[in-house]
């Protein structure tokens, strides 16, 4: 089936997700198309492109064929060459394709729903990302991450998607899980009383990753949470959502 357009303006206090289901594709789908961050941008009066068939839009990398694109989103060549009305199966870096049936990655629609990353634990921040004084000495230091307060033993959950990097005990941190994820991402899990991850294992968002102690140096049960970017510590709370 060919791809077409429609055109569809957004009204006032509607969801992208009933916007789909009215016009029956997936909310993926509307989302890749329309190129879509962060659906709770989307303000009244907000022209959408609605097609007709479900799928999502890939940019053509170099070095990519039709076939291997095929391949990797379980499609057939022919769909695509229909879908885009292709008159041959030459394609070239930058050309974009709608890839008919295929679906977001888990990534990239958590990402626009604004579920990247979930709160490891329930509990209120006794210290925040950045620079206090130490708990122990008073001196300004440095802290990567955030202290969430929580009872003994609570489950520590995945903030995201990703695989167990490694695990293991340190003078600072006590017993630690990190979690490598896509995008770049790392977090750390850190103070726990006992580990509930493997090293190497792919672990889904909200799995438990250990129980929450006071292990390492530590002034009380808390899990101090920490995310990074490239190897660069940042903020978690520009990450996470309300609870």
């Amino acid at each position: 089936m060919t791809l077409s357009m429609a055109s569809y303006k957004v009204a006032r206090n509607e969801t992208l997700d009933s916007i789909a289901r009215r016009h029956g594709i997936r909310l993926d789908t509307l989302i890749s198309v329309n190129g879509i961050g962060d659906v709770r941008r989307i303000p009244a009066g907000y022209s959408l492109k609605v097609p007709n068939i479900d799928g999502v839009v890939h940019t053509v990398r170099k070095g990519e064929s039709i076939s291997g694109i095929a391949s990797m989103a379980g499609v057939s060549i022919l769909d695509i060459i229909d879908a885009n009305d292709l008159s041959s199966q030459t394609i070239l870096p930058g050309q974009s394709l709608f890839i008919p049936g295929a679906r977001l990655s888990s990534y990239d629609l958590k990402k626009a729903l604004g579920q990247l990353v979930i709160w490891p634990v329930s509990g209120n921040i006794s210290s925040y990302f950045g620079y206090r004084a130490s708990p122990f000495y008073g001196t300004r230091q440095f802290h990567s991450g955030i202290d969430i307060v929580a009872p003994e033993n609570t489950s520590a959950k995945a903030a995201m998607d990703g695989r167990v990097a490694e695990t293991g005990y340190s003078a600072l941190f006590g017993n630690y899980v990190i979690l490598s994820h896509d995008g770049g991402y790392q977090t750390l899990y850190a103070h726990l009383n006992s580990i509930k991850a493997s090293r190497g294992v792919r672990i889904q968002q909200g799995d438990k990753v250990g129980l929450i102690g006071s292990t390492g140096y530590s002034t009380g049960v808390h899990l101090h949470f920490g995310v990074y970017k490239n190897g660069k510590a940042m903020d978690p709370l520009k990450l996470l959502k309300g609870r």
